[in-house]
């Protein structure tokens, strides 16, 4: 069976950029005082690691659209282009 994109560098960039702010989030819980705090709002490690990675992909998303550079802690500071997949341009509506 031949699966022509799953080895490509789109899906690897989409992969980088995915997994990295969960291995965040994972060495956040690292730290004592981290799940001290979850601890007291009832969270474990199991249900902190998702909810701090999907907080920081959005947080991280949003803050490279107003400063660039702050792209490359997802591992690659350009946004994935799939295959396939056109973006279109605004058109004006008529007048």
């Amino acid at each position: 069976m031949k699966v022509p994109w799953l080895f490509t560098k789109e899906s690897a960039v989409g992969f980088v950029r995915t997994v990295l702010p969960f291995a965040y989030s994972y060495g956040m819980t690292r730290i004592p005082k981290v799940l001290e705090v979850a601890d007291t709002w009832g969270w474990d490690e199991a249900a902190l690691v998702p909810f701090l990675g999907g907080f920081l992909y959005v947080a991280i998303r949003a803050l490279a659209e107003k400063w660039g550079w702050v792209g490359y802690l997802l591992g690659f500071n350009t946004k994935p282009h799939y295959a396939g997949v056109s973006e279109t341009v605004a058109v004006p509506p008529a007048q």
